[in-house]
């Protein structure tokens, strides 16, 4: 459960800024809500294709960001503290 408060942590652990990605929290929040509630038999309503979508474009857009932040990181050697 890949949660906004354990993002910013683990963020923070690898020496990132904590709102890296938070253009993306209220979003990743809402994806463990949800997977949560249908986990757990609370929720079982199909997934609007919409909301799938909107979903899945903002997953794909934090790990590329997170992608290029690593990179550049490794690149400036930012990552030797």
């Amino acid at each position: 459960n890949l949660s906004s408060q354990v993002v910013k942590r683990n963020l923070y652990r690898l020496g990132f800024p904590e709102d890296l990605l938070g253009g993306y929290h209220a979003m990743l929040d809402e994806l463990v809500r949800r997977r949560n509630s249908i986990a757990h038999g609370a929720d079982g309503n199909p997934v609007k294709e919409a909301d799938y979508e909107r979903l899945r474009k903002a997953v794909f857009g934090a790990m590329d960001e997170l992608t290029l932040s690593v990179v550049s990181a490794v690149e400036s050697s930012k990552f030797r503290r």
